[in-house]
C-alpha cells in the first residue's frame, strides 16, 4: 500500500489518499502524519480517499482504522472518506462505527459532495433533501452516488 498526505492551504485541509491494499502499519503511519499535519497548522477537517484500494480491509482492519483516528484525532475533527460505490456497504458499517465513537465521519462517492460537506459548517450531509443523521442506510448512499 500506499499513501498521500497533502496540505491544502486553501479549504485548510488535510487530504490523505490510500491506494493499493490496506496495511496495518501503513495505516497507523498514516494516522501519525495526519496527526502531525493537523497539529502543525491548526486545522480540523480531512479528506480521507479509500476509493483506489485495491483488496478491500476486513471488518477487524476497518475497527482498527476507525478506532485509531478515534482516539488520535482531536475531538472536533471533521472527516469527509470518499469511497467507490461498490463500497457502499462497507462505508455504512464505517460511518456507524464512527459515529458510534463521537467522530463527525460522512461516506461520500463523489469527491466534489464530500469536499462540499467538510468545507461547510453542516454538522451532517444533505443528500438530495434526504437528511439522515447517525442511520446510514444503502438506498440512499447508493441513491447519491449515481453518475451524473
Amino acid at each position: 500500500m500506499s499513501y498521500t498526505v497533502k496540505l491544502v492551504k486553501y479549504g485548510e485541509y488535510v487530504s490523505l489518499l490510500h491506494e493499493g491494499s490496506l496495511e496495518e502499519s501503513e495505516v497507523l503511519n498514516s494516522h501519525q502524519d495526519v496527526r502531525d499535519a493537523l497539529a502543525a497548522n491548526n486545522w480540523t477537517k480531512i479528506l480521507i480517499d479509500i476509493s483506489q484500494i485495491k483488496i478491500k480491509p476486513s471488518i477487524a482492519q476497518q475497527y482498527n482504522f476507525i478506532c485509531g483516528h478515534a482516539t488520535q484525532l482531536p475531538w472536533d475533527v471533521r472527516i469527509a472518506l470518499l469511497v467507490n460505490t461498490a463500497d457502499m456497504e462497507m462505508a455504512c458499517f464505517v460511518e456507524t462505527l464512527a459515529h458510534n465513537r463521537g467522530m463527525n465521519l460522512w461516506c461520500f462517492c463523489k469527491k466534489d459532495e464530500g469536499l462540499m460537506w467538510l468545507l461547510s459548517d453542516k454538522g451532517y450531509p444533505n443528500r438530495d433533501s434526504l437528511q439522515r443523521q447517525s442511520s446510514c442506510t444503502s438506498e440512499l448512499l447508493l441513491e447519491s452516488c449515481k453518475p451524473e
